[in-house]
């Protein structure tokens, strides 16, 4: 299991998070919803190394990684796809996904990895000797997510993945997410859209002012009224059951169950 437990971190001598515990086991998604500012991103970034945390403890599979260097916690089984995409606009889609995979040392793990993300997204292997940003934005999400798995990491944080995509490629992209759970990685993530996260996780967390104030099944808190009314939207559609059938029956078709 990737343990979070009694997590404290932030940016110099401000305080961001405040004693978070969240666990994310094999083969699960936790979503964690909240407010701009509330400390979602610093959460990935205290996790993967990019931050060092000031208290708490940060575990895979029982060993530490809070006080590793970044290259050790991918090692350790963690990669990070950071919000915004940030992808090597001057590099092809291949040697992103290269770039994805230093440190792995067998060549032939990286060209099994790479072959099974093409099939994963199949829009990568048609722009596959393309200048990254020649790519759609949700071509650039595909391949932000693809380089993040390169590594072969047990454990994925998302950050942000649905942001500024129209809600067919949202739709891809969850379909990409749902398969990899079912192939057992466990999966942090971040997501701004709060009813499709919630409606897909197995977990749910909200994060309020770098406080962790609630948490339960992803269905329990898009039922609760309160999470609703503040972060969800009372008006606002769940996305619909239709949708969300067409979702699962896409993944079945995909993992050709």
């Amino acid at each position: 299991m990737l343990v979070i437990d009694s997590l404290d971190a932030g940016y110099d001598r401000t305080p961001v998070l405040h004693s978070v515990s969240i666990t994310v086991r094999p083969a699960s998604m936790v979503a964690v919803i909240g407010a701009n500012g509330a400390g979602k991103s610093t959460l990935l970034r205290a996790v993967s190394g990019l931050i060092k945390p000031s208290g708490g403890t940060v575990s895979v599979d029982g060993h530490s990684v809070k006080y590793r260097s970044e290259r050790e916690v991918v090692q350790a089984g963690i990669s990070h796809v950071p919000e915004g995409r940030q992808v090597f606009a001057n590099l092809t889609v291949q040697e992103n996904l290269r770039l994805g995979g230093y440190t792995t040392r067998r060549r032939g793990d990286l060209s099994a990895r790479q072959s099974d993300l093409i099939d994963l997204f199949p829009e990568l292997g048609s722009r596959f000797r393309s200048y990254a940003g020649s790519l759609s934005g949700g071509q650039q999400q595909m391949l932000a997510i693809a380089r993040g798995l390169m590594a072969g990491p047990r454990y994925l944080l998302l950050d942000e993945p649905s942001l500024g995509l129209a809600p067919q490629v949202v739709d891809k992209i969850f379909v990409a997410l749902l398969s990899l759970r079912q192939r057992g990685v466990g999966i942090l993530l971040v997501e701004q859209n709060g009813r499709m996260a919630l409606a897909n996780a197995d977990e749910g967390c909200l994060l309020e002012q770098g406080h962790l104030t609630m948490s339960g099944t992803g269905r329990k808190l898009l039922g609760d009224p309160a999470v609703v009314e503040k972060y969800l939207g009372v008006g606002s559609s769940i996305g619909g059951s239709e949708r969300q059938k067409a979702i699962a029956s896409r993944l079945a078709s995909a993992l050709r169950l």
